[in-house]
């Protein structure tokens, strides 16, 4: 149990020495396969550059192998375009596995809108199957 606690010390001080900060992100996406629900978790550096993994699935966020599931796992690029105060516009590149069997690669522009001080709601657009994708997001930022 010690070892747990410094080791999340440890993150937790590098983190607010470097300016680092971590986000988990819940949504849903609607797009050319019907509604999907998304998870994300981001390492967002202080320049607000952002790595992480991503989910997206229907049915209930189960990675089932349907042929109308089409789940997605992968990794997640985020840079920013714009930043201010309460809104920042970032473009992301998003690319993973669907159904464990097909490598894609997913552009996507999101707005992000501050509410509180940890907590944002983000919209964006992208490209899904050759068609239009809009999600909406909410965001939880951690140190």
């Amino acid at each position: 149990m010690r070892r747990y606690l410094l080791v999340l010390f440890v993150l937790f001080g590098v983190s607010k020495l470097f300016g680092q900060s971590l986000e988990i992100g819940l949504g849903a996406q609607k797009n050319v396969m019907d509604i999907q629900y998304t998870y994300d978790l981001t390492f967002r550096y202080k320049n607000f550059f952002g790595l992480g993994v991503f989910g997206q699935s229907s049915k209930y966020m189960s990675f089932e192998q349907e042929n109308n599931n089409y789940p997605i796992i992968g990794l997640d690029m985020s840079m920013p375009v714009k930043t201010c105060e309460e809104l920042r516009v970032l473009v992301h590149l998003k690319g993973g596995l669907v159904n464990n069997q097909f490598i894609i690669v997913t552009p996507e522009l999101e707005t992000r809108l501050k509410l509180f001080k940890h907590i944002h709601l983000s919209t964006s657009i992208g490209i899904r199957r050759n068609q239009a994708a809009i999600a909406g997001k909410l965001l939880i930022t951690f140190w």
